[in-house]
């Protein structure tokens, strides 16, 4: 079971740094065509996508865990993570909203 955990906690990490360079070329790299602002919030939508499904599994994980755990306090541990998870999650969902927004309203010619 915990080599599961590793994985997940991995493809987290990796998910988190897809997100963390898609944000970075977004915001600090001009974009200068259309074409390079477009391939820009396709990496950030498709990195927010990413994220969110790799928090997913792991919560469910962490649920799981939870569960099947008989000592109160590491339930609470594993409880307070996944609230962690829920948090970033929510985040990432109204992230996933404004770079729609922002997307559909480029492709209307407003920028």
């Amino acid at each position: 079971m915990s080599y599961q955990l590793d994985v997940l906690k991995s493809e987290t990490h990796r998910a988190e740094k897809d997100f963390q360079n898609a944000v970075k070329n977004y915001m600090l790299f001009p974009l200068d065509t259309t074409e390079e602002f477009k391939q820009a919030l396709k990496e950030l939508f498709e990195s927010i996508t990413n994220y969110r499904i790799v928090l997913d599994r792991l919560r469910k994980y962490l649920a799981v865990m939870r569960e099947s755990e008989s000592l109160t306090t590491r339930q609470m541990t594993i409880e307070r993570a996944i609230v962690r998870l829920n948090t970033k999650d929510a985040a990432l969902e109204r992230l996933l909203k404004n770079v729609s927004r922002l997307a559909a309203s480029h492709s209307q010619g407003v920028r």
